[in-house]
C-alpha cells in the first residue's frame, strides 16, 4: 500500500508516517508541499492524507483545498483523508462535499482518527 502525506509541520508528518508504518505494510511518502506532490500524482498512491495550510516556496504554493481539487482532476479515485489545525465547520462541509473520504482536525486524537480510516479503507476494499 502506498500512502503520501502532504503536511509543511516536518515533525507532524514524520509521526504520522512513522504510526502508519507501524501500522500496516506501506510504503509512505512525505510532502512537504503541495507541488511536490501534484509532481508525483502519477505515481498512483493509494490513499492521501492532506493539510489544509500548506506553504509552498514558489507562486503556485495554494492551501490544502485547493491541492485537492487539482488532485481529484488528475487522480479522482484516490481517497483523500483531509487533515486541519482548524475547527471551522463551513470548510468542514465544503471539503466533505466536494468528494474527501474524512475530515479531522489535527488534535490528540488525529493519529489515531487516520489509523482507523485507513483501516476502514482496507475493510472496504478501497485500498489493499
Amino acid at each position: 500500500m502506498k500512502i503520501f502525506i502532504i503536511d509543511d509541520d516536518a515533525l507532524f508528518s514524520t509521526m504520522l508516517k512513522d504510526e502508519l508504518e507501524n501500522n500496516f505494510p506501506s510504503n509512505v511518502v512525505s510532502f512537504n508541499n503541495g507541488e511536490d506532490f501534484i509532481k508525483q500524482i502519477y505515481s498512483n498512491p493509494d490513499v492521501v492524507i492532506l493539510d489544509y495550510h500548506l506553504s509552498g516556496e514558489h507562486n503556485l504554493a495554494k492551501d490544502g483545498y485547493s491541492i485537492f481539487k487539482e488532485m481529484k482532476k488528475l487522480n479522482p479515485h484516490v481517497p483523500v483523508i483531509f487533515l486541519s489545525g482548524q475547527e471551522h465547520y463551513g470548510l468542514m462541509l465544503s471539503i466533505v462535499k466536494d468528494g474527501v473520504y474524512r475530515y479531522f482536525n489535527k488534535d490528540e486524537e488525529a493519529f489515531k482518527n487516520v489509523i482507523n480510516a485507513v483501516r476502514q479503507l482496507i475493510h472496504d476494499g478501497k485500498i489493499h
